[in-house]
Formats: structure tokens, C-alpha cells, sequence
């Protein structure tokens, strides 16, 4: 399984806003990198409701992984 994969399985089990949340704040699946307050306007959220959102969701990334006995430092491999 590639790491490809495995991020959009990863994104897929999140709710559709969590999602856009984690892939603009962290630039994945083609957005570019953004703060809380620039995710915040677009998808019309508090600034706090979005790191809120973010803290959950990354907190249900983290158990996907371990329940799937992913390694999660395969995320942060140095591949140079």
C-alpha cells in the first residue's frame, strides 16, 4: 500500500469539512498550505471552531492509524 493510498483512505474516514479543514490548513489533495484564519473564511467557521476541528481530526487520523497498525512515522520518513 502506498502513502498515497493510505492519505486518502486516511482523509476518506473523515466528515466532508473535516476533510477540506486538514487538506487546506496541511496543503493536501491540491490546496496550497493556508492558516486558520484563511480556512476559517472559506468554509465560514470561526478561527477557533476550525483549530477545533483540526485538534479532532487529526486525534481520529492518529487512531486510524494505529488501528490499522500503520507505523506513523512512515509519515514523517525522510525520503531523500
Amino acid at each position: 500500500m502506498t502513502i498515497n493510498h493510505i492519505t486518502s483512505s486516511m482523509l476518506d474516514s473523515l466528515p466532508s469539512r473535516d476533510k477540506e479543514i486538514i487538506c487546506r490548513r496541511f496543503g493536501l489533495l491540491g490546496h496550497e498550505s493556508q492558516t486558520l484564519q484563511e480556512v476559517a473564511d472559506e468554509v465560514g467557521l470561526t478561527r477557533e471552531r476550525v483549530r477545533q476541528l483540526q485538534v479532532i481530526s487529526l486525534k481520529k487520523l492518529r487512531k486510524y492509524l494505529q488501528r490499522d497498525n500503520y507505523d506513523i512515522s512512515i509519515l514523517f520518513a525522510d525520503t531523500a
